[in-house]
């Protein structure tokens, strides 16, 4: 995590326990991806049919869950959660970087 900019430097943008700290959570997210895998083919599409009755009956408790599961299947934005996931890591760490160095990693 290298980071640009006057007198930034890499453990000022994040410490060592933060650094591991972010190694397990990665590690994290791709063991859970790789778990769902396991499942088949398709992990969104299985999370969807086990949810679904669930979501069908309590659609006013969860209406944003259940739009969010409806709107992936009209548009087809499936099965992407392990590069989405990541991005958004990424992102945060990049956002907490630059939060503390001052720096713009944008």
């Amino acid at each position: 995590m290298r980071t640009s900019g006057a007198g930034g430097d890499e453990r000022a943008a994040a410490r060592g326990g933060e650094r591991l700290d972010l190694l397990a959570l990665l590690a994290g997210h791709a063991q859970s991806m790789v778990r769902q895998q396991a499942e088949g083919p398709y992990p969104e599409q299985n999370l969807a049919a086990q949810l679904g009755p669930v979501l069908a009956a309590r659609f006013a408790d969860y209406p944003r869950s259940s739009a969010a599961f409806a709107d992936a299947a009209r548009d087809g934005d499936r099965d992407a959660a392990l590069h989405f996931g990541i991005e958004r890591l990424l992102a945060g760490v990049a956002a907490l970087i630059a939060e503390r160095t001052g720096s713009d990693l944008a």
